[in-house]
């Protein structure tokens, strides 16, 4: 990520005109304390990513979707979850977020 000028890396950044955001709200089933978890996955999705230059993959994207089902979903799916739900959000950033 980088800033408005794209020169300048930063992890992120401040939006203008952004009031944040709310904090939530417990409910009552939320008392006892966690219930799962939210991972929030971010996929490079620039042109750079379409170059072919990881063994065994047409692409820099197949591999990272690839390495996220095998090293990411699977463990998670194979796990016991008695604890709540596990969410995962998927975004991928280009010019543009979308989320998946």
């Amino acid at each position: 990520i980088t800033d408005a000028t794209g020169r300048h890396e930063v992890t992120s950044y401040r939006m203008k005109d952004f009031d944040g955001v709310q904090d939530a709200e417990l409910s009552s089933h939320d008392a006892d304390g966690a219930t799962g978890s939210h991972t929030v996955i971010v996929v490079d999705a620039s042109g750079s990513m379409r170059k072919d230059d990881v063994p065994g993959y047409k692409s820099r994207t197949e591999a990272v979707y690839d390495c996220l089902a095998r090293d990411f979903l699977l463990p998670q799916l194979a796990k016991d979850n008695e604890k709540g739900e596990n969410l995962v959000s998927l975004l991928e950033m280009s010019d543009e977020t979308k989320v998946i």
